[in-house]
């Protein structure tokens, strides 16, 4: 099954710039054939986090990283308290163990399209920020386009808070209409899951996390869950 990697790398090095996600069942592999062939992709780079170019996801202690815990995890997408954010998220199941919780995958570009035109207006006014691991605050658009596809994205994730530019607050109307519609688009999302994904072991889930949110559920607490997660960037250079 080894042979896997390079030919999942190779058909999404070739279908990039419209990639939504995609799972692939039963696909025993090792973290070590994963990092090595993505290292030899000739579109992607690994991006390292805080505990290398894999993060392994299970139940631990701190209280402050909720993405690990098996409790629920609400929608969001990977980084956007980092300057770079990835555009492409794998989630390589090492053990299941009994849980029954649940990713869903919910498309940003349908929600969008269903805005009006001033209310698109009044989110390229706003922006969201975060708190990062450096308990700094980082700040990005509410909507952009995608670096990808230059589609509508929204960087919408599980915690967040709102405001607005600072060079329009002379020219911002009612703060109440720009919370209103937050919680619209929130709303939307939040019924709008393209994919409901129950986890197995040696499941590979992808997904493009500029255009889609994931999100987890939770059912019990689940101490030997076990998921390898993947962050991979583009060099537009060489696409």
């Amino acid at each position: 099954m080894e042979i896997k990697i390079p030919i999942v790398l190779k058909k999404l090095e070739n279908s990039i710039s419209d990639f939504e996600y995609q799972v692939i069942e039963d696909l025993e592999t090792s973290e070590k054939s994963i990092i090595d062939s993505v290292k030899q992709s000739s579109v992607f780079n690994l991006m390292k986090s805080f505990d290398g170019l894999v993060s392994h996801v299970k139940q631990w202690a701190n209280p402050i990283d909720k993405s690990r815990w098996s409790k629920q995890f609400n929608m969001h997408t990977d980084w956007l308290y980092y300057k770079d954010v990835p555009e492409i998220i794998w989630l390589y199941c090492i053990d299941s163990w009994k849980s029954k919780a649940t990713t869903f995958v919910i498309d940003t570009k349908k929600v969008i399209w269903e805005l009006l035109d001033d209310e698109l207006d009044m989110l390229k006014k706003l922006q969201y920020s975060y708190i990062g691991r450096d308990w700094k605050f980082h700040s990005r658009p509410a909507i952009e386009n995608d670096p990808l596809s230059w589609a509508f994205i929204t960087n919408m994730s599980a915690k967040w808070f709102i405001s607005p530019y600072p060079y329009l607050w002379a020219k911002m109307p009612d703060m109440f209409d720009y919370i209103k519609l937050v919680k619209k688009v929130h709303d939307k999302l939040s019924s709008s899951i393209k994919y409901e994904h129950f986890r197995k072991k040696w499941d590979l889930l992808l997904v493009n996390n500029n255009r889609y949110l994931h999100w987890r559920n939770w059912w019990e607490l689940d101490l030997n869950r076990h998921l390898l997660r993947f962050r991979l960037n583009v060099d537009a250079s060489r696409i």
